[in-house]
C-alpha cells in the first residue's frame, strides 16, 4: 500500500504508520516530510513543517542523557540525548536485514532509518553514500540494536561512510572482519566534506581500526565528532587481531577538525604484536581535539603524529606551523583525558604498555590536564615526546611515570607532576583516576590564563582557585 494515512491516523502520540513498498512498515512522525517516492510513499507534508537545516539537534543537559551514553556512567549530562530532526522516517525490523544495504545505499537526502530492537546480521556492508542520513536505533539505547558483521569476510567493514552530515548513533556494531565504520569522502569530488557525527555507539571486536577515517586524493573528511561511545575489543575478539596485530581504536588520518570526546577506549592490545593507539591523529591530521575520554588497557594510548618524516600532501591554510619540514600532525589538543594500563596480560605482553600520550612530530600540540597511570613503567614514559619538528606544550598532566623528550622536541613544561602513586586515586586498578578526597595533587598546577579549561573530566567546575593537575578536579 501507498499513500495518504486514513483519517485519523495521527492520534494523541503523533505518528502514522504505512506499510507496503520496500519495507513492509515504516513509522512516519506527524512533524516530518513524506518519505520519497523511490522508498515507500507520497505522504503530505505536515501543515507546520519546515525543510531540514542539515543540523541534528542536541537537546540541553537537563532533557536527559542517552541510554548507557557513558557507558557505566548513564547520568553524564556531557551527553543527552540526540534530538530528533525533521526529515524523512523509516523503522525497519531485524526480520527485514536483506533490504537494509539496498535501503542505505540508496536512500534519498536526509533519510533516518530506525532499527528497532534485535540483532542484524550481515551479508554485506552498508555504503552510505546519501548526504544527511541518519542510522540509528529506535529505542535510544545503544545495546538494544546489534549490527553483526559475524566476522564475514565479504563484509568486511561493517558501515562505510562516503557522504557528508552522515549520523551513526545509538547502536552497538559487533565482530567485523575489517573495521567497524570507515569514513572516507568520494574519491571525485576533491575538497573538504563535511564529517560524520558517531555518537553513543558500541563497537565491539574489529579486526582492523575500530573507527577509520581516511581521504582519498584531494577529497578529505573534516570536521567530524565521535562521542559517547564505547570501542573495546574483548578477551573473545582478541585471538582474531592476529599476530600482525594491525589494528587499532579511534584513527584519524588526514582529516581536519574533528573532535573526540567523552568515548571509552579499551583493551586495544593482542597478545603478540603491538596494537596502534585508542585514539590517533596522525598523517597531516589538524585541529583535532582529544578530550574526556577515558583509554583503558591499550598498549599505546592516545596519539598525535607518529611518522619522522614525509612529504607534505594537503595544504592547511590557518595553521600555525607554517610551511617548515613535514610534521605529521598540526594544532591538536588533548586534554581532561584518564589513561590507565593496569591489565597484567597486556603489562607483560612483547609489546608492552608503549605509552599514554605520544607527541611525535606534532606542531603546536597543547597537551593539558591528562591523567596516566600504569603499576610498571611505560615503555616510553607517560607521556612520549619525540623527533625534532615536534612543538608542544604540556601542562597541569598527572602522571604515574615521566615525561620522555627525544630528538630534540622542543616543549614548554609547567605545571605537571611526575612518578606519582596509586594512592592519590580512588581505584586505579580498574581505571578510575578521580582523586581522592585530601590528595596531595589538590592545587598543584598552573594557571593556564585564556588556555585554562573550566570542567573538569566530569563536566564539574574548575573554580575553585588553583587547578589540580590531572583530568580531575577535587
Amino acid at each position: 500500500m501507498s499513500g495518504r494515512p486514513a483519517p485519523g491516523v495521527y492520534g494523541a502520540l503523533g505518528v502514522g504508520v504505512i506499510c507496503g513498498g520496500l519495507l513492509a512498515c515504516s513509522v512516519i512522525y506527524d512533524f516530518d516530510r513524506p518519505i520519497p517516492p523511490n522508498i515507500a510513499s507520497d505522504l503530505p507534508l505536515a501543515a507546520d513543517a519546515n525543510p531540514y537545516d542539515g543540523v541534528i539537534p542536541i537537546l540541553p543537559a537537563d532533557a536527559g542523557p542517552s541510554v548507557d551514553a557513558m557507558g557505566n556512567d548513564p547520568g553524564n549530562a556531557l551527553c543527552p540525548r540526540l534530538g530528533r530532526r525533521r526529515g524523512n522516517v523509516i523503522v525497519i525490523s531485524p526480520e527485514q536485514v536483506d533490504s537494509l544495504p539496498g535501503l542505505v545505499a540508496g536512500a534519498a537526502p536526509d533519510t533516518t532509518i530506525e532499527l528497532m530492537r534485535g540483532t542484524y546480521v550481515l551479508d554485506v556492508g552498508l555504503e552510505v553514500q546519501s548526504v544527511g542520513l541518519i542510522l540509528r536505533s529506535s529505542t535510544g539505547n545503544r545495546d538494544s540494536v546489534v549490527i553483526d558483521g559475524s566476522e564475514h569476510a565479504g563484509v568486511g567493514t561493517v558501515i562505510t561512510v562516503a557522504s557528508a552530515n552522515v549520523t551513526i548513533a545509538d547502536l552497538t556494531i559487533a565482530n567485523a572482519a575489517g573495521h567497524a565504520i570507515h569514513v572516507h569522502p568520494p574519491a571525485d569530488d576533491p575538497g573538504e566534506h563535511a564529517g560524520p557525527l558517531i555518537y553513543n555507539v558500541r563497537i565491539a571486536d574489529s579486526r582492523s581500526d575500530a573507527i577509520r577515517v581516511d581521504s582519498e586524493g584531494d577529497a578529505y573528511m573534516d570536521n567530524g565528532t565521535i562521542g559517547c561511545s564505547l570501542v573495546e575489543l574483548t578477551s573473545a575478539g582478541r585471538p582474531g587481531a592476529g599476530d600482525d596485530c594491525l589494528m587499532g581504536g579511534i584513527v584519524l588520518s588526514r582529516a581536519r577538525g574533528w573532535r573526540i570526546h567523552d568515548n571509552t577506549v579499551r583493551g586495544v592490545f593482542c597478545i603478540e604484536g603491538l596494537a596502534l593507539h585508542g585514539i590517533h591523529a596522525s598523517s597531516e591530521s589538524a585541529g583535532t581535539v582529544i578530550e574526556g575520554n577515558r583509554v583503558l588497557d591499550c598498549a599505546r594510548g592516545i596519539g598525535v603524529g607518529l611518522y619522522g618524516e614525509g612529504v607534505a600532501t594537503r595544504p592547511l591554510e590557518g595553521s600555525t606551523c607554517g610551511d617548515a619540514s613535514y610534521v605529521d600532525d598540526n594544532d591538536s589538543v588533548v586534554r581532561n583525558n584518564f589513561v590507565a594500563a593496569n591489565d597484567p596480560r597486556l603489562l607483560t605482553s612483547p609489546g608492552g604498555f608503549e605509552h599514554g600520550i605520544g607527541v611525535w612530530n606534532a606542531c603546536n600540540a597543547s597537551i593539558y590536564h591528562n591523567t596516566v597511570f600504569s603499576p610498571r613503567a611505560p615503555v616510553g614514559g607517560s607521556i612520549d615526546v619525540r623527533f625534532a619538528n615536534s612543538t608542544a606544550r604540556l601542562k597541569n598532566n598527572l602522571l604515574s611515570h615521566e615525561i620522555r623528550v627525544r630528538d630534540e622536541a622542543q616543549l614548554v613544561v609547567e605545571g605537571n607532576l611526575e612518578e606519582v602513586t596509586e594512592a592519590l586515586f580512588v581505584d586505579p586498578s580498574v581505571g578510575n583516576l578521580h582523586l581522592i578526597e585530601g590528595a596531595e595533587a589538590k592545587d598543584r598546577g598552573v594557571n593556564l590564563g585564556v588556555e585554562s579549561l573550566t570542567l573538569d573530566i566530569d563536566g564539574q567546575p574548575r573554580n575553585d582557585g588553583q587547578p589540580d593537575p590531572g583530568a580531575d578536579e577535587l
